[in-house]
């Protein structure tokens, strides 16, 4: 917001204004007047509160005896509540225990019923002979088989005891068996040491002959190296001759499948002509050949109409014709190779020359521009023209280009669909030219023609493609097997290398350890004749070294032979015993299945004595069970009653909650306005206070300026110019001042009584008497 600004200029002399009483007495007025009206709004506002408040106290008073009375209503209502719900609980609880005590009962009178029909059962069976003989005999049964079981238990008993003697003398083997080990271990240690006492005494015989001995396995290893590595040499160089020769025999297979692959991609190529050079169809072949129209035909161009997938799309076409067909109870066309091939060049001719031109038919020929559903135009939207001219029924295509030519024009392609006559036909698609996809199918009733189904035609040209592809994947085959048989054999080659190269250095190496073991004998050899008499004694005491070596190794293996046998000793006791335990658990049951074949022979004896029982017994059941159903009942009686007070005790309850807190809202509302107006009272007191204060003050102020006013010595300019009051960019001039002084003694005057910034503003808010600017 733009500051608003006040400014006023005097200039030149001196000026003394005169003390003009009515000027100052007026601020003083207008300060009584102020005083008067701000006492008499505070004591109106202080008036008008108690004749509220009153009222206000008597309505807080009325709603909070409404309180209270809905306070003693809630918790009497309360306590009906408690009282209702308590009887509704022991109620369910006596109905729980009712609820139990019947189920008892129940499963008790089952239980009864149960053994009572057990009983008639036994009784009647008790009166069979037939059911008392197999009894006997059950019990019969039963004691031989107890009788068998505890022989069997003897049998396996003495089964353990003798594995048990049997384990005895197997770990007293094992005793024996370390015994001679620990004897043969002695001894062995006794001629390791002769033998290292006798080397030690040698002195270099030992070391030469170490060396000697560690020369020969030298020797012996490179030798058997050399042997090894000349014998994969052999088996590289069959490996490399195998490999040869499946790659020779794999190049022959690539070769042979070779002209046939050439000669399938060649016929794929080629599309239909390729499809019917296969088939046989010389007479298609020649006209796809020797058609006047034929150069037009784009032979291998996907979008071309002799495109194997664009055969396949003008059959489907053609079904949904053979549909139309079938709905009208005409025979569907077959599908004739050499209308085919007409109607291919045709449709070919179309898009690739942007024509719209009837070419290459023999009978009749529908061409359709820019659709793939050729037969909604065809035959759909004609049949409507058609329709619509009664004159066209009962008219041939022919007479109907006579006769309305003008209508043959519109109807033609129809009645070229339902011509019963044309049975052959050839549908064509392509996807090139402007006019793309362009659809054409020639009609023929041509006796010397002949075709096959939809069906057939597609599935001939699927085995066609299906077995060119074949014969192409054959050699793309043979290929990948003759890359990897020469890869094969390659590696065998390098195979070869590698191991011939080898067998080389094995001989070379064996040669050489060779040489060095023969040195190193002859050196021992030589010391054996220096040193004859103790090398004698150092051989003898290898010997016998060697032997007790060999005692040693024997009586460990023995020793290790008699452990397991005693360890398999030791598990044939757990067996045995585990087989005592079996065949005990099995006496077990045989004598129970013979207490129970007894018991059934004892029950037919006292069948009739036990059916009374059982009888008696479930009468009483039965009578105890009616019984509980009563009590039952009853107790249900009452949960029922007690809920339906209970229900009635809460809503009751419900009802005198809303009406306590609505009476609370209320009382609520009518205290907080209480307060209110007790606060407002005080608020317009104090308010009368302050503007009483205030007044007296401005009174004061104004008293002051009058006194100034009447002996007033001001110095000023002798003229004063028109001031100036701006806001924002509208000046206006002030009225003029004269040479008096009036109008500055009427400010300060005012500004006195009203308090600074109350007469000029500056951005909406009270200006200081400092904004005059002089």
């Amino acid at each position: 917001m733009k500051k608003q600004i006040i400014a006023a200029t005097i200039t030149a002399a001196t000026l003394v204004a005169p003390a003009t009483q009515a000027l100052a007495d007026q601020p003083t007025a207008e300060a009584q007047n102020r005083l008067t009206q701000a006492t008499q709004a505070a004591e109106t506002a202080v008036q008008a509160t108690p004749d509220s408040l009153p009222e206000a106290k008597q309505a807080a008073k009325d709603a909070k005896d409404k309180l209270n009375e809905a306070s003693q209503n809630l918790n009497g209502a309360k306590a009906d509540k408690d009282k209702a719900d308590k009887a509704k609980q022991a109620a369910q609880a006596a109905a729980g225990k009712a609820d139990k005590q019947t189920a008892d009962k129940q499963q008790a009178a089952d239980k009864a019923s149960a053994d009572l029909d057990k009983a008639k059962q036994n009784a009647k069976d008790a009166q069979d002979p037939a059911k008392q003989a197999e009894a006997a005999k059950n019990v019969s049964d039963a004691k031989q088989n107890v009788s068998d079981a505890q022989q069997a238990v003897k049998d396996a008993q003495q089964a353990v005891a003798a594995a048990k003697t049997q384990a005895e003398k197997d770990r007293q083997a094992v005793s024996d068996a370390q015994a001679k080990e620990d004897a043969a271990k002695t001894a062995k240690d006794a001629a390791d040491k002769k033998v290292a006492d006798l080397e030690s005494q040698t002195g270099d015989l030992s070391k030469l002959e170490q060396a000697m001995n560690d020369a020969k396995k030298a020797s012996d290893d490179a030798a058997k190296a050399a042997a090894d590595k000349a014998q994969a040499a052999k088996d590289a160089e069959a490996a490399k001759n195998t490999a040869d020769n499946a790659k020779a025999a794999a190049r022959s297979d690539a070769d042979a499948k070779k002209s046939a692959a050439d000669t399938a991609t060649k016929q794929l190529a080629q599309g239909s002509l390729g499809f019917f050079e296969d088939r046989g169809s010389d007479k298609a072949v020649d006209t796809l050949k020797n058609n006047k129209y034929a150069q037009y035909l784009h032979i291998g161009d996907k979008t071309s109409a002799t495109d194997l997938d664009n055969m396949l799309k003008a059959l489907d076409i053609l079904d949904k014709g053979n549909a139309i067909r079938r709905e009208l109870g005409l025979p569907e066309w077959k599908v004739s190779d050499n209308q085919t091939a007409l109607i291919q060049i045709a449709t070919d001719y179309n898009a690739y020359q942007h024509k719209m031109q009837h070419v290459s038919f023999t009978g009749a020929q529908n061409l359709a521009f820019g659709s793939t559903t050729p037969f909604d135009v065809w035959y759909t939207e004609e049949k409507k023209v058609y329709d619509a001219h009664p004159e066209l029924k009962g008219l041939s295509a022919y007479q109907v280009s006579q006769k309305y030519p003008d209508l043959y024009m519109k109807v033609g392609h129809y009645l070229n669909i339902i011509n019963p006559d044309m049975t052959l036909a050839g549908l064509a698609y392509t996807a090139a030219g402007d006019m793309a996809p362009v659809t054409g199918q020639n009609f023929s009733a041509d006796e010397s023609d002949t075709g096959v189904t939809v069906a057939q035609f597609r599935q001939a040209i699927l085995d066609y493609r299906k077995n060119k592809d074949a014969d192409i994947k054959a050699y793309s085959d043979a290929q990948a097997k003759l890359a990897d048989a020469a890869k094969a054999a390659k590696d065998a080659a390098d195979a070869l290398t590698r191991a011939e190269q080898a067998s080389a250095q094995a001989q070379s190496a064996a040669k050489a350890k060779a040489d060095a073991y023969a040195k190193a004998k002859a050196a021992y050899d030589k010391a054996v004749a220096d040193q004859k008499d103790q090398a004698a004694a150092l051989a003898a005491a290898k010997a016998d070294q060697k032997a007790k070596t060999e005692a040693y190794d024997k009586a460990k293996a023995d020793t290790k032979t008699a452990q397991a046998k005693a360890d398999e000793s030791d598990r044939q006791v757990t067996v045995a015993e585990n087989e005592v335990t079996a065949r005990e658990q099995a006496v077990k049951q045989a004598e129970a299945k013979l207490k129970d074949a007894q018991a059934v022979v004892d029950g037919y004896a006292k069948a009739e004595e036990r059916l009374k029982v059982a009888q008696q017994a479930y009468d009483e059941a039965a009578k105890a069970l009616a019984a509980a159903q009563a009590d039952q009942k009853t107790a249900h009686d009452a949960l029922d009653e007690a809920a339906a007070k209970a229900k009635t005790a809460g809503e009751a309850y419900d009802k005198a909650k809303g009406a306590y807190d609505e009476a609370k809202t209320a009382s609520d509302k009518a205290d907080a306005r209480v307060k209110a107006l007790e606060a407002a009272a005080k608020q317009a007191e104090e308010a009368k206070k302050e503007a009483a204060k205030k007044a007296e003050e401005a009174k004061k102020k104004a008293e002051e300026a009058r006194r100034k006013a009447a002996n007033p010595v001001v110095t000023a300019p002798k003229t004063v110019q028109a001031g100036y009051h701006v806001a924002g960019n509208d000046a206006k001039p002030l009225a003029q001042t004269g040479a008096d002084m009036t109008a500055a003694v009427a400010l300060t005057a005012i500004m006195a009584l009203t308090g600074t910034g109350c007469v000029f503003q500056r951005v909406r808010r009270a200006r200081h008497a400092d904004g005059w600017n002089i």
